[in-house]
């Protein structure tokens, strides 16, 4: 196992520090990307990979004139790879371990040559060279336990800077003006960050330290419950259950330990931020039920956030396709700019559709349900946060859903 070295804790706490200094949509955050770009250029090969996958929820804040910051640092990790491999004759091979691993990449690449053939779209193409990071991360000694560490660290400075910068959005909930916390990028997409992290606080309890944990763990909770996400808080619920059963079959003394530990973090949660949680959880509360009543009086639309109603338009200008790209897939991995709408589907299974078409969302899923049962159980909860939000978000074109199903 390869440890993080002391130069490269520095020059990971330097990075977090400039994305501290970021500011919603400020021109001054390419100065910051930069000079991020720097210190990850200095950080040694094995850290960049790990950076790569851990600083993925900051996706969409990291721009420059250049692209994201994970197209250029994509670039210097294969120029990197490239030089250790070619010149120092370092032995650094990229490992399938399961052929439904293999079958992915493959579609992917099919599917990415098409994209660019038609469209002059790279996303597909940029999704494989993720993937093709993570394979070198596992690849080559992974670090499991700093991945897990660095994720959580990166994510709870994620909540951090967007409770700093005030990123909300406005909501209505019965009439009330409601802000729901966006953090790095979006409500919904922010819920599925905090619970990926949340996941890996819950399971690696042994291992790192309890002051650490407690304190990510309160900010986590802050956050999601300011997220306001109903699919988040089902999510993180179902979540909760799932483990505590597991943990009291497998270690009935470890659990009751680990859900005081938990309970005494939500006490935390709902004591230190009394002025915005408490509003918050009534809202919260309020939006659910309203939810279910909605589903209940078969109101689709209300039930779903004017998500049903994106989705029946989607649907009437897929059903107007002809059988070929039913079946197969339009292979453009960004369906709101294929059918040019102003929103997107709100539902990755319904972007696989249309991208991979019938055949490829059914033998994606096939290959979904093979992980999620073969894995070990850390992993599927991991894989459970990603493919229950999943339902609620247009995530397919972002590399983490896709490298999710590698680790």
């Amino acid at each position: 196992m390869n440890k993080v070295t002391l130069k490269d804790k520095i020059l990971i706490a330097v990075i977090i520090g400039l994305l501290l200094f970021l500011v919603p949509d400020a021109s001054a955050n390419t100065i910051i990307t930069y000079l991020i770009y720097v210190a990850f250029t200095l950080t040694s090969f094995k850290t960049n990979l790990l950076l790569y996958i851990v600083m993925m929820p900051w996706e969409t804040q990291l721009l420059t004139p250049l692209g994201t910051f994970f197209r250029t640092a994509m670039v210097i990790i294969f120029l990197k790879w490239l030089y250790l491999v070619a010149i120092q004759k370092r032995s650094l091979a990229v490992h399938f371990q399961h052929r439904f691993e293999i079958a992915i990449f493959i579609m992917l690449g099919v599917y990415a040559l098409l994209a660019i053939g038609y469209f002059q779209n790279l996303t597909t193409l940029y999704i494989i060279f993720s993937i093709i990071i993570f394979l070198l991360f596992r690849s080559n000694n992974p670090d499991y336990e700093n991945l897990a560490k660095y994720y959580i660290l990166f994510t709870v400075f994620g909540v951090i800077w967007g409770l700093w910068n005030n990123n909300f959005m406005f909501s209505e909930v019965d009439g009330e003006l409601a802000n729901r916390f966006s953090g790095t990028y979006e409500p919904n997409f922010m819920s599925i960050y905090i619970n990926l992290a949340i996941v890996f606080c819950l399971y690696n309890w042994r291992e790192f330290n309890k002051i650490f944990l407690v304190t990510a763990l309160a900010v986590l909770y802050s956050g999601l419950l300011l997220t306001m996400s109903t699919t988040g808080t089902f999510v993180n619920v179902a979540m909760l259950g799932m483990s505590f059963c597991y943990y009291i079959y497998q270690q009935p003394t470890f659990s009751t330990k680990l859900i005081k530990s938990v309970v005494t973090v939500l006490v935390l949660v709902m004591t230190l931020g009394i002025a915005y949680q408490i509003p918050t959880v009534y809202l919260l509360t309020k939006r659910i039920e309203l939810k279910v009543e909605a589903f209940m009086s078969g109101d689709t639309s209300e039930a779903t956030t004017g998500r049903s109603d994106i989705t029946e338009e989607y649907s009437v200008n897929r059903d107007q396709e002809n059988t070929r790209v039913k079946v197969f897939g339009s292979a453009h991995p960004e369906p709101r700019l294929y059918y040019d709408q102003r929103k997107d589907t709100h539902n990755s299974y319904f972007d696989l559709e249309i991208t991979y078409g019938i055949f490829g969302l059914g033998f994606l899923l096939i290959l979904f349900s093979r992980k999620l049962i073969e894995a070990p159980f850390m992993m599927k909860m991991l894989l459970f946060v990603l493919f229950a939000g999943a339902s609620s978000v247009s995530f397919t074109s972002f590399p983490m859903f896709w490298v999710l199903l590698f680790i």
